[in-house]
């Protein structure tokens, strides 16, 4: 159960064979339901290891049926899971939608399309089109871990609905859970490695005797390579290195194979009543002992559960009771006395040699007790040592014992449960006696003590600087060189026994090695100030509400709070987009000049809180060389001050002549105005004039306009929809008005501006001043100014009362309709 256990784990990793176990209980549950609508098979994911394996060494391929579960005359779906390069992704071959579908929790798709469909070539699919599966349709995964439980939440969601993809809101911590239990409950619930354990007892074998029962006579008959594909993918000695040295039972009927497919052979434990009926086979033979129930006889049912003898149920609750109990002798030794009364009615029915392995038993788990506890409480641990520094990794290494062997070596030889001979076999130790028992001592003396040898030492002071030098070469990001990880090591040495360390030039280079550091130019210098945490935008818009707003309502009425901000108006107002035929694949549209639609001017209009506009509205054209005539021709627009600029933005200087010339003649003494952060209001708020008239000028915070500007809110944009409605019109209607010309642009925004004072739309300038929180009583309104003057169910069907052509707008003032000719000339 050891590799299942670290299913569990969050930041454990899934092995082949772990992906394929959890896939196997999903498909064969799918496959068995009376119910489905299709039958899927399974290849393991080892085939495209062997594969690349043969493509590395210019070998043959491997045949894909060899590795193929469920497998059928007429299958429809296939679903393999794929390795590469430490990640799972999974391919599934659908006939129903004709194509193949490759998910992947990370989007790496590591697989080409190509690639994807060689393999579809070789299970019958050719010429499939290769669909990716992206976020839309699945979930991904959101650690570097869970590749592996993806790709079975896709098996079974696939399994379940085809190819409808809807899974989301997955809980990997559960997910894991669940797949534990699953594997636990059903047949893979052995030892994780009895498929290894039953290759180590077959190895060597470079073929065996199998019998098949034909018509005639039973005959022995060696079994060639070619057919040693049908057999669970667990026996695979290492991932794309099927063991061709080995060779499995053939099955002699339909029946039988079809179990062998869908089910590991040896963990079968009900037989089907189709096999009963089959005839028994000619007794078959492994290493010369006649198999006393060969395929095709039912087995007897025991009494005790599958795999547990009374004696070994015993060994088991020991272990479990040795390491979960006290370490005071008294509780481990009345736990073992009450367990031995427990089972001692089933012990005397036990055969003498079954009673002395129960005592060696026994004896072993008490030994491991004895020096768990002698181990705690040894003297010969150093204080200098800390308990998290000095905790031995258990690696697997062929030739090196880890910690748990180590134990298991010493229990062993105290216990002498075995004898020296056969210790050095087991945990290969010299072939010296002599010499291996120094190595028995040694290795005493490292249990008992607790402490890491000298390799071990070195091992943890690697992992320490390997941590140091990726903290400082990922985060901190400094200058690193040899003498860096040098010195890192010496400081560390001290912490794991080490004294005599060297830093040697071998010693760097191997770290260097181990953490993958190369010298290399650098790009770019980042400056290490830190920059000081400023609020966010919520923030500042909540404390802007709670001081400034509230201080703002109590001190000044309505009609004494102002606020003025710029736009820009293009010379002809134009959208991006357009109703057209479906199919076409460019779309044109006519305008009347060019750099009319990309250069724009500056409208700057001051509105009061009680739903008025204030003054005249602050117009700066695009004039790079003004006419003489700009003031005579400017002169009839009474409604808008018009200046110009090189660019057709406003500056400081002429903000300060709106100060003058507009906004101060047009509002009372003791008034507030509010601004957006703009540099050019900041030397017009210093002029005397502003102070004589005790203007207070209070700022918007920075990027907050959007939620605070009462004119960003409820009137620029609505202004710009008036523009575009009424300029579109005319170059539908009236192709002869120039949009771009002053004399024309200025009549429209007069006309614009002469509409949006209408006491109508105070409601729609009071709005933005609601949402600001500085007007706690608001104006009702029902329609924009676009929606109401240009509405054609109201100007449609009548006349324009100027010159008894169709009418396209209704003034807001009067309720009047005017074509849009005379629209723009109508003023009140």
């Amino acid at each position: 159960m050891e590799d299942w256990n670290s299913i569990t784990k969050i930041d454990s990793e899934l092995t082949n064979q772990a992906v394929f176990a959890l896939m196997h209980i999903v498909v064969r549950k799918f496959n068995n339901h009376p119910n489905k609508r299709n039958h899927v098979s399974l290849v393991h994911p080892d085939y495209l290891v062997a594969k690349d394996l043969a493509i590395s060494t210019h070998s043959s391929l491997p045949n894909i049926k060899e590795y193929l579960f469920f497998d059928q005359c007429h299958n429809q779906c296939y679903i393999l899971p794929c390795l590469r390069r430490k990640h799972f992704g999974i391919l599934f071959f659908d006939q129903f939608t004709n194509a193949i579908h490759y998910a992947d929790s990370l989007l790496r798709f590591d697989f080409t399309d190509q690639e994807v469909q060689e393999i579809a070539l070789d299970l019958g699919f050719p010429h499939k089109k290769v669909k990716h599966l992206t976020h839309s349709k699945i979930q991904l995964q959101s650690d570097n871990t869970s590749c592996g439980i993806f790709c079975v939440l896709y098996c079974e969601q696939f399994c379940k609905h085809g190819t409808v993809w809807a899974l989301s809101n997955v809980n990997v911590g559960a997910v894991r859970q669940q797949f534990f239990e699953a594997l636990r409950n059903s047949e893979f619930s052995g030892t994780s490695h009895s498929f290894a354990e039953e290759n180590k007892r077959k190895r060597g074998r470079p073929s065996a005797l199998k019998t098949i029962k034909s018509d005639k006579e039973n005959r022995a008959i060696d079994v060639p390579i070619s057919v040693k594909g049908n057999f669970p993918p667990n026996f695979i000695n290492r991932p794309g290195r099927p063991a061709l040295n080995k060779t499995w039972p053939l099955k002699t009927n339909r029946f039988e194979n079809e179990r062998s497919r869908g089910r590991p052979p040896k963990l079968l434990s009900v037989v089907d009543d189709e096999e009963k009926c089959s005839k028994p086979l000619a007794a078959q033979k492994t290493r010369g002992r006649p198999i006393t129930n060969p395929v095709g006889r039912p087995k007897r049912k025991s009494s005790t559960p599958e795999g547990v003898r009374p004696h070994k149920k015993l060994g088991i609750e020991i272990e479990e009771t040795a390491v979960s109990s006290d370490k005071k002798e008294d509780g481990f030794v009345n736990s073992l006395q009450l367990l031995l009364k427990k089972y001692m009615h089933q012990l005397e029915e036990q055969s003498e040699r079954e009673k002395q392995k129960l005592l060696n038993r026994i004896e072993s788990v008490v030994v491991d007790h004895l020096i768990t506890e002698s181990s705690s409480s040894s003297a010969a641990v150093s204080s200098s040592y800390d308990d998290e520094d000095l905790k031995i990794e258990e690696k697997a290494n062929s030739t090196r014992l880890d910690f748990s062997k180590k134990k298991s070596l010493i229990a062993a030889y105290l216990g002498q449960r075995e004898t020296l001979e056969r210790l050095i076999k087991r945990f290969g130790l010299s072939s010296n006696e002599q010499y291996a028992r120094v190595q028995i001592k040694r290795i005493e003396k490292e249990v008992l003590s607790n402490k890491p040898n000298r390799r071990q030492a070195y091992e943890m002071l690697s992992e320490r600087v390997k941590e140091i030098i990726e903290y400082a070469d990922d985060v901190e990001m400094i200058d690193l060189h040899d003498t860096d990880i040098v010195r890192a090591g010496f400081e560390q040495s001290i912490c794991f026994g080490i004294n005599d360390f060297k830093g040697s030039k071998f010693w760097t280079q191997g770290m260097k090695d181990k953490i993958g550091l190369k010298s290399r130019h650098i790009d770019a210098r980042i400056p290490m100030t830190e920059k000081k945490k400023e609020p966010s935008i919520d923030e500042k818009i909540k404390q802007f509400r709670e001081q400034e707003v509230e201080r703002i309502r109590k001190q000044y009425p309505l009609d004494r709070i102002f606020n003025c901000d710029q736009t820009a108006i293009r010379y002809e107002m134009v959208r991006n987009r357009s109703l057209t035929k479906v199919g076409r694949a460019k779309l044109f549209r006519r305008s009347q000049n060019k750099n009319s639609t990309t250069h724009s001017f500056t409208l700057q209009p001051c509105i009061s809180a009680d739903g008025k506009i204030t003054g005249r509205t602050f117009v700066t054209l695009c004039e790079r060389i003004p006419p003489k005539s700009f003031a005579k021709m400017t002169a009839p627009f009474t409604k808008l001050y018009v200046t110009h600029s090189y660019s057709g933005f406003m500056s400081s200087k002429l903000a300060c002549e709106w100060m003058l010339k507009v906004f101060l003649p047009a509002a009372p003494n003791n008034s507030v105005l509010l601004l957006d952060s703009w540099n050019g209001f900041i030397q017009m708020s210093k002029l005397p004039e502003v102070r004589r008239k005790n203007i207070e000028i209070c700022v918007f915070p920075k990027k907050t306009t959007g939620e605070l500007q009462p004119l960003d809110i409820s009137f620029n944009r609505q202004f710009k929809n008036f523009v575009h409605k009424l300029e579109s019109q005319i170059r539908y209607k009236a192709k002869h008005i120039n949009i771009s010309k002053r004399e024309t642009k200025l009549k429209i925004l007069e006309f614009a501006m002469d509409q949006f004072a209408a006491p109508r739309f105070n409601g729609l300038i009071c709005r933005g001043f609601c949402k600001l929180g500085v007007n706690r009583t608001p104006q009702s309104y029902y329609e924009n100014p676009d929606q109401y003057c240009f509405k054609p169910s109201a100007t449609s069907k009548t006349l324009c009362q100027t010159c008894r052509k169709l009418a396209f707008c209704k003034c807001g003032w009067c309720a009047k309709t005017y074509c849009v000719v005379c629209a723009i000339h109508h003023r009140h």
